[in-house]
């Protein structure tokens, strides 16, 4: 219902269409993991778990 309803807002479906490439995944993965609002996650994550996370939405 969610991916249904993000194709039909017209909203990207991956981070390459936002411009993400799998050299910016390191970066991205890094300032995820130092978030603030990462603390307040129920289940926590290794910057590697993020990074694989990140490569899955290319």
């Amino acid at each position: 219902a969610v991916a249904a309803l993000t194709r039909d807002l017209g909203n990207p479906t991956s981070i390459t269409a936002v411009g993400a490439t799998e050299a910016d995944v390191p970066a991205l993965a890094k300032a995820a993991f130092e978030d603030v609002c990462a603390g307040g996650n129920p289940r926590p994550a290794s910057v590697a778990e993020i990074e694989e996370l990140f490569r899955s939405l290319l």
